[in-house]
């Protein structure tokens, strides 16, 4: 999309549920870290977020909220409460690629596995690559 968006679309049931876990934590989320998401499609395949300019090192996230690590930025704009309520962990935070310059600003770009997602798709998986059916799209 030229208009300042991106879409998401799901590869498989996976996806799916990230793109509705994402719109449900931007919709209910206290911070302004995680990106804006204005539409996602009835069966949560395609998912329409704000485009973010590529982030490569955390170090610049940091620099720019002025903390030195993930914990400090736990900190920020209530970040702490809303990875709680929505059962995320730290993990993707603690990777640049997770992260998106929005009008100069960091935002979280990739927000959609919760704990319990982890544990449903990939716990005991990652090594095992289950394949998991691709979605079709016409």
């Amino acid at each position: 999309m030229n208009n300042g968006y991106v879409v998401k679309m799901a590869k498989d049931i996976r996806g799916i549920e990230q793109n509705k876990t994402e719109y449900n934590i931007y919709n209910s989320s206290n911070s302004r870290l995680f990106a804006e998401i204005p539409y996602i499609s009835e069966d949560n395949r395609l998912l329409v977020m704000a485009r973010a300019k590529r982030i490569r090192k955390m170090r610049t996230v940091y620099s720019y909220y002025k903390v030195n690590n993930i914990n400090s930025l736990l900190k920020v704009n209530n970040l702490h409460a809303d990875l709680k309520n929505n059962d995320l962990g730290t993990g993707d935070l603690r990777r640049a690629s997770s992260w998106g310059f929005i009008n100069g600003t960091p935002v979280i770009i990739d927000y959609g596995l919760t704990h319990n997602l982890f544990r449903k798709y990939y716990k005991g998986n990652l090594f095992l690559k289950k394949k998991f059916p691709p979605l079709l799209y016409t």
